[in-house]
């Protein structure tokens, strides 16, 4: 990758074209557009590209095939490409991981997100290229011994990754200074000693061994083996290994070529938009998302073992007032507090997510009969009753629950969330701060 990285964009909205390009080009990035993927395909011969954005749901070629034409040309091979959809089904990720795609990012696009993603790859990118560039440049260099050494050290020690290199009893003959930087060890203490006696043994570890021990003899070169562990003086790490086996050449011994990413906070970054995806911001409850996941689980628990199941919908009575009268910061602590009595009522395996405003909605799990729900929702109205202290404020709260059950009430997710929540209405009417079964709401209409 020289001077400037060139990065390809393509999407059939030219609006998302537009706040691409201004994220991107901030930054120093060289940007290339196409509205199809016959012209971003048409722009990748053209250009020297160096990542592609991609969108998925465009018109004639959509992202998942131009990924599969760009595949197919060896000289496109390293190229990261990011998939950038509204797409969230597991389903279409995998697609888009069969296709040869390196990473995604959901729409609407979070700029921090997205210019840490860009540079993660970038950053793959040119080590991969470098490495290239030096196999190319070491073949055609006809040096003697020493300058060969000479010259692989001079390239060793432009890798901005921690760089190891092995011989082939796997003792360290060379590191680069970024490895000494990021797991603070000094060149006594490291050059000359087997891999796994680094640190005091900190670096025998056993995926690292089943790498180059058990893999790596099989194979020239193994990419993004991903290794978890807890060094004594760094803490627990997140590693990407990149191993290269090197043929010796001008009198040299062969050696390998350990390179190590660091990906522990862009792990850290994933876990934490994978928890936004899934749970509500105030309370940290599952959210409609995972709610309906956990659902499906649930409902195809009770139909293998023939048994029940129970979806309810509970309504704080007369949280409207506590806004009104205290304001919403109080109101919002008052939500989180009735969150966290809510979940450490419900017993091990059931379920409560935020739907939004006071509403929450519960899933029962493993009901043997009727009067388990109506057990657990009185458990529910009573976890509530006790007065929430806020400050200088000592608020009272009821709820009101209306509970399907299936296969009773319904056979799917949508027809036991309107009926209960049919039934919380009822609850309501018939004077709040109690649960009523759907079954009941019937009688109680005719």
């Amino acid at each position: 990758m020289k001077g400037k990285p060139e990065i390809l964009i393509v999407d059939d909205q030219v609006q998302n074209l537009e706040l691409l390009e201004v994220y991107l080009a901030s930054q120093g990035y060289d940007v290339v557009r196409a509205t199809s993927g016959a012209e971003a395909l048409e722009k990748l011969y053209a250009k020297a590209i160096d990542l592609i954005l991609l969108d998925v749901m465009m018109p004639e070629i959509n992202g998942f095939e131009v990924i599969r034409k760009v595949r197919l040309n060896a000289a496109f091979a390293q190229i990261p490409i990011i998939l950038v959809t509204a797409l969230r089904e597991t389903k279409d990720r995998v697609r888009g991981i069969e296709a040869g795609c390196d990473d995604f990012i959901s729409k609407p696009i979070d700029r921090q997100e997205l210019l840490a993603r860009v540079r993660s790859l970038l950053k793959i990118k040119a080590y991969h290229d470098l490495m290239s560039d030096y196999r190319i440049e070491l073949e055609e260099a006809k040096t003697t011994a020493d300058a060969a050494r000479e010259y692989i050290e001079s390239i060793i020690d432009t890798v901005r990754e921690p760089l190891i290199v092995l011989d082939h009893d796997l003792r360290i003959m060379k590191v680069n200074g970024s490895f000494y930087n990021v797991f603070k060890s000094t060149d006594r203490e490291t050059i000359g000693q087997r891999i796994f006696d680094l640190g005091n043994g900190q670096w025998n570890i056993p995926k690292l061994r089943e790498l180059l021990e058990n893999i790596l003899p099989g194979e020239k070169a193994f990419d993004n083996f991903e290794v978890e562990h807890d060094f004594a003086i760094i803490g627990k790490r997140i590693m990407l290994l990149n191993a290269r086996k090197i043929n010796g050449s001008a009198g040299m011994a062969g050696v390998i070529l350990l390179a190590i990413e660091d990906i522990t906070e862009r792990r850290c970054s994933e876990e934490r938009i994978e928890l936004m995806a899934t749970h509500d911001s105030l309370t940290g409850l599952p959210n409609r998302t995972l709610y309906a996941d956990r659902l499906r689980a649930a409902l195809i628990h009770a139909q293998r073992e023939q048994g029940k199941a129970g979806i309810a919908m509970l309504d704080l009575d007369y949280f409207k007032d506590v806004n009104d009268t205290h304001g919403h910061d109080v109101g919002d602590i008052l939500l989180k507090m009735a969150a966290q009595r809510l979940s450490s009522t419900l017993r091990k395996g059931d379920s409560v997510a935020r739907f939004g405003g006071d509403e929450f909605v519960l899933i029962f799990s493993d009901l043997a009969e009727k009067e388990d729900a109506a057990l657990i929702a009185q458990k529910l109205t009573d976890s509530l009753r006790a007065p929430f202290r806020i400050g200088a404020y000592e608020l009272a709260m009821t709820a009101s629950i209306g509970i399907a059950l299936y296969p009773d009430d319904g056979m799917d997710g949508g027809v036991l969330l309107k009926n209960a929540d049919i039934a919380m209405y009822k609850a309501k009417q018939a004077g709040r701060a109690q649960y009523q079964f759907y079954e009941q709401d019937k009688r109680l209409a005719e």
